[in-house]
């Protein structure tokens, strides 16, 4: 496991799934992500399966700078995690809320 490697959270735009915004697992949820355009999909975590279109070293940052990365990736359909699972979460959020780990 990456010491270094932190947890992402991943929405999904509803519109168009394949945008998405990273977000720091510890970092408040931004507030654009609220507007009821955006879902919860999944987290990214160390030693997890790969996101393609992801990049760890980009998402910083980005994240450093503005709390969120947005990258298009290529992911299965809203509802179902990278690894074809069902996907966690969803439902509304806070602004200011976290996303339990």
């Amino acid at each position: 496991m990456d010491a270094d490697f932190r947890t992402w959270n991943v929405f999904r735009r509803r519109s168009d799934g394949g945008l998405c915004c990273a977000v720091p697992a510890e970092a408040p949820v931004p507030r654009f992500l609220l507007c009821g355009e955006w879902d919860f999909g999944f987290a990214i975590t160390d030693g997890g399966r790969p996101v393609r279109g992801f990049c760890p070293f980009e998402a910083e940052a980005a994240a450093g700078s503005g709390g969120f990365h947005l990258f298009l990736a290529f992911v299965p359909p809203l509802g179902t995690a990278p690894g074809g699972t069902e996907a966690r979460g969803g439902g509304s959020r806070t602004a200011g809320s976290r996303i339990p780990s």
